[in-house]
C-alpha cells in the first residue's frame, strides 16, 4: 500500500523543483568560491557544471535503484536532509581547507 506522500504527486514535484533550485544555487556558490583562485572563465564553469552533472547522474542511478527496492518517501527526505547538511557545511569548511593567499 502506498504512502500518502507517494500518492500526492504535486508534493513530489515541488520537492524536485526545490531540489533543482538548490543544485543551481550550489553551482553559483561554487563559482563564487573558486573565482578568487581560478577566475570565472568558461573552463571553470564547464568543470563546475560537468562535475555536478556527473554527481547527479551517479546519484540518480543509486537513488533509482534504492527507490526500486524500497519506495519509501522517508528515505528520500532523509537523503535530502543529509545533502542539505553537507551543503550547509560548505561555508564552515571552506576557509580551513583553502590556502590563504595574500
Amino acid at each position: 500500500m502506498k504512502s500518502g506522500v507517494l500518492n500526492n504527486k504535486p508534493f513530489l514535484y515541488l520537492t524536485e523543483f526545490f531540489a533543482g533550485m538548490s543544485v543551481m544555487a550550489v553551482e553559483l556558490g561554487a563559482s563564487r568560491l573558486l573565482a578568487p583562485y581560478f577566475s570565472s572563465s568558461q573552463i571553470v564553469w564547464t568543470i563546475i557544471i560537468g562535475t555536478i552533472m556527473i554527481a547527479m547522474a551517479l546519484g540518480n542511478i543509486y537513488g533509482g535503484r534504492s527507490a526500486d527496492k524500497d519506495p519509501s518517501p522517508d528515505r528520500l527526505y532523509r537523503r535530502i536532509v543529509i545533502a542539505a547538511l553537507w551543503i550547509a557545511a560548505i561555508p564552515l569548511l571552506y576557509l580551513p581547507l583553502t590556502p590563504i593567499s595574500l
